[in-house]
């Protein structure tokens, strides 16, 4: 990030083995502006307003600017933001209860503690069948992967899922079949 701030880059690619990312960075004395990221089925792009979104995008994020400001104070007055799509990552116990929509997790830092958001960051996932009842849910990123409720919303619309969060950090729609208080092994 530090490269890119001394190259005057605003946006890069990050591709590992398992993860597919962006890194976008809002520079010192730079207008604070919220900002959406898509995910189409091989990259991920800034898009400047939620009407510029592509119809290919299977994921997408606006990020508010509370939580920019809130970034900005925490990183000498530029802003980061970085997203991480990684496929495949789930528990053991994970398909006999629930699974993971798309098979897709996508981790998302600033590099500041973002929490008790009141402007919330929202992501939209893109569905085609519902299997199962679909719950946003969060992960802390510590120790086993148990997921949590705590801090979002499900709003399920046409072919989307919002998941309307509060926070930062691994993020998910799980797919619960069977639902009932007994069967989960999310944590509120």
């Amino acid at each position: 990030m530090e490269e890119m701030e001394k190259s005057n880059k605003s946006n890069e690619a990050i591709v590992k083995e398992d993860a597919v990312g962006l890194v976008h960075v809002q520079a010192k004395n730079t207008e604070t502006k919220e900002i959406n990221i898509c995910y189409s089925s091989d990259h991920a792009m800034v898009v400047e307003s939620q009407s510029d979104m592509n119809t290919n995008c299977s994921w997408s994020i606006k990020i508010s600017k509370e939580a920019l400001n809130k970034s900005r104070l925490e990183n000498n007055g530029t802003a980061f933001v970085g997203v991480l799509r990684f496929c495949n990552m789930r528990n053991k116990n994970e398909t006999k209860i629930h699974t993971v929509l798309n098979n897709e997790v996508y981790g998302i830092t600033m590099r500041a503690n973002i929490s008790n958001l009141t402007e919330n960051i929202d992501m939209y996932f893109k569905y085609k069948n519902l299997d199962g009842n679909a719950i946003c849910v969060s992960w802390d990123g510590k120790g086993e992967l148990k997921w949590t409720t705590f801090g979002c919303e499900t709003i399920i619309n046409n072919t989307t899922i919002k998941c309307s969060c509060s926070h930062l950090t691994f993020f998910a729609v799980l797919m619960v079949r069977n639902f009932s208080e007994n069967n989960l092994c999310f944590h509120d």
